[in-house]
């Protein structure tokens, strides 16, 4: 255990001085497996002092590891004007929650490969900032990521229970993004009217890559865009958007594809399994349909 120091008690009418900071990083790298702590303020007549941030970030990008069973009393306080880096590792299930109130300033925020980590309560990732999940996240609480997730290797990100998920844009490299059983994902501006379990592309918003798609149902009203390899939709997709094959990828639909347009970007292959709905765009002499 790391903890910063207690402030001292106020005199006759003074306030109480604020606690110390648990560690203070700067162009380093903290790894956490235990706790950290910041000071209790201290008493004062005139008011309490201010308790200390258990973790605090100087100047010079910095990055905290956070291992499964870590705990912080007190703050997290990255300096949102460098690339200050908050990492998710571990091999056993972690649980977090507080990114955007209790860990704020963080410009990255990553899972590593083989991690498997839950958030709960309220976590929100500003415009600034980039998620990218190599691991098992799964949302229990909900997560609000203004701008563009990216799930690679392996990597799954995934609402489960009554979690939600509310994306800017999706980039998928081998990954997977699901909607499990009553959990809910949309990728655009709003969850509003998105039905539990599926996985809802709203107007202008875009997934795409190569990877998995998952859920209970796929709504696409916006882009779903195959890319750099084969992604695949295992559920049943509708909507008003586009599904887009780009030039040298696979669009596999292992359920019905029922949207407004299907969109060959080039030489592609669109593999399916059930009913194709939607009108054909740029199929051209070395495009694929296998049924």
């Amino acid at each position: 255990m790391i903890a910063g120091g207690a402030g001292g008690t106020g005199g006759t009418n003074a306030s109480g001085g604020d606690g110390g900071v648990g560690v203070i990083i700067s162009h380093a790298t903290l790894t956490n497996s235990g706790t950290i702590a910041g000071g209790a303020g201290g008493i004062g007549s005139a008011g309490n002092g201010v308790a200390g941030d258990a973790v605090q970030f100087g100047a010079v990008a910095a990055r905290l590891i956070v291992d499964p069973g870590a705990v912080f009393d007190g703050n997290v306080a990255a300096n949102s004007s460098v690339n200050d880096v908050l990492k998710l590792a571990g091999t056993a299930a972690g649980m977090l929650s507080g990114i955007g109130t209790q860990f704020s300033g963080f410009t990255t925020i990553t899972e590593s490969a083989h991690a498997g980590w839950t958030l709960t309560g309220a976590n929100t990732i500003g415009t600034g900032a980039a998620l990218a999940d190599a691991g098992l996240l799964s949302i229990a609480g909900t997560l609000s990521d203004a701008g563009t997730a990216s799930i690679s290797g392996h990597g799954t990100l995934q609402a489960s229970g009554a979690g939600e998920v509310l994306l800017g844009g999706v980039v998928l490299a081998g990954g997977r993004l699901g909607g499990e059983a009553g959990g809910t994902v949309a990728v655009g501006g709003s969850l509003a009217g998105a039905p539990a379990g599926t996985v809802t592309v709203e107007s202008g918003a875009a997934i795409g890559g190569f990877g998995t798609i998952a859920g209970a149902a796929v709504v696409d009203n916006g882009t779903i865009s195959a890319q750099n390899g084969q992604l695949t939709l295992q559920e049943a997709v509708s909507g008003s958007g586009t599904a887009t094959i780009g030039n040298g990828a696979t669009l596999a639909a292992d359920g019905a594809l029922a949207v407004a347009t299907i969109n060959f970007g080039g030489t592609g292959l669109l593999i399916a399994h059930e009913a194709i709905t939607g009108a054909l765009s740029g199929f051209a002499a070395g495009d694929v349909i296998d049924l």
